[in-house]
């Protein structure tokens, strides 16, 4: 990632990729449940969190125009676009299939007062 941040192009798309990769690894490893200070997931944890603060120190800096970096885990945002999805079909297939029986018992009505 940091490499990515001194290239002469400033390819910031990448390091906003690797930096939400780098978010979600660590998301993970702060939600584990045996995590105590001694042990090696918590040695880790505690060396990607200072990674990620010198990752977005540097960042800052090289990339001072461009937009802030966001610790948003991608698959969250994804996760509510499909929910969201999933509740709007599921909303219109209720409305059609209430619409065809009503208009079912209508046409059966008009067919027996011909």
């Amino acid at each position: 990632m940091y490499s990515e941040i001194g290239v002469e192009d400033y390819e910031f798309n990448k390091c906003l990729e690797s930096a939400g990769e780098l978010f979600e690894k660590y998301d993970k490893l702060k939600n584990a449940l045996d995590i105590n200070k001694g042990s090696s997931y918590f040695q880790l944890l505690s060396n990607l969190s200072n990674e990620y603060k010198n990752f977005e120190q540097i960042y800052n800096i090289a990339c001072n125009y461009s937009s802030p970096l966001v610790a948003c885990p991608r698959s969250s945002v994804t996760k509510n676009i499909l929910i969201t999805i999933a509740i709007i079909f599921v909303a219109a297939s209720i409305l059609l299939g209430v619409s065809y029986k009503v208009n079912n018992k209508e046409l059966k009505k008009n067919i027996i007062y011909m």
